[in-house]
């Protein structure tokens, strides 16, 4: 028979259990946060430049798939969006620069476990270029358009983590792209972008480009008119992608 004494005796052990629980949660919670600070404030390597045109005499055009901390204090968790330019040197604060988000910044939350509304950020560079990494792909005029065709698909769909978030965009493009690409799961931005450039850049098939003060530039004994392509075929993939990169220091 439960008496009084007994259901405080109870109450003062689930207590006792809730608050062992909660404060080895937030035990938890804290040293995650303090591993996520530092991991993620490590220098990232330089970002990498690809040719993918097929004939490097066309003129070239540039899809810069970045990632960075984002536009809090924190920079928790990141952010991932495209910039597109004409023209390197690129200055990532006047280009376009587009990234996926939610329509209200109280649905942040909420987009962990089911879709909200969604939304194309135009100018997504400018606060978010804090440890900045990207794989930038020189594109000739029709892939460039497609790209941006591209952007406009996602203008009216719904934003979820994982699925349809700033990560999934910039996959999109990358596909357009026909890089290799990731496996799909949950990710950070900066360890998608970080995996993008193990996956298609070895020494040889690309070369360094800086950032410096929001602005990417090529180094300059490497000029992209030096840059040659050769594509080779992949079984693991149903069309091609791009092969070796070789930089001619002669020409």
């Amino acid at each position: 028979m439960l008496t009084r004494s007994r259901i405080k005796a109870i109450l003062k052990l689930s207590t006792g259990i809730l608050s062992g629980a909660a404060a080895s949660s937030s035990a938890l919670l804290i040293i995650y946060m303090v591993v996520w600070y530092f991991q993620y404030r490590l220098p990232a390597a330089p970002p990498r430049l690809i040719d993918l045109r097929s004939d490097s005499g066309e003129k070239p055009y540039y899809v810069c798939l970045c990632a960075a901390l984002a536009d809090n204090p924190h920079g928790f968790p990141g952010h991932s969006y495209v910039a597109f330019s004409r023209s390197l040197p690129c200055n990532l604060i006047e280009a376009d620069s587009i990234g996926r988000v939610p329509c209200r910044f109280q649905d942040q939350a909420s987009a962990l476990f089911q879709p909200v509304p969604g939304m194309i950020m135009n100018k997504a560079a400018p606060g978010n270029l804090r440890n900045f990494n990207a794989l930038v792909a020189v594109v000739d005029e029709n892939t460039y358009q497609r790209c941006l065709a591209r952007v406009s698909l996602w203008q009216d769909c719904p934003f979820q983590v994982g699925k349809s978030d700033c990560v999934a965009f910039t996959n999109s493009i990358a596909a357009v792209l026909n890089l290799k690409l990731p496996s799909q799961r949950l990710v950070y931005p900066q360890d998608y972008v970080k995996e993008l450039k193990d996956l298609n850049c070895t020494s040889r098939t690309t070369q360094s480009i800086h950032c410096t003060y929001g602005t990417l530039t090529a180094e300059p004994s490497q000029q992209i008119s030096t840059l040659q392509v050769r594509r080779r075929f992949t079984e693991d993939r149903p069309f091609f992608y791009p092969g070796i990169l070789r930089t001619n220091l002669n020409l």
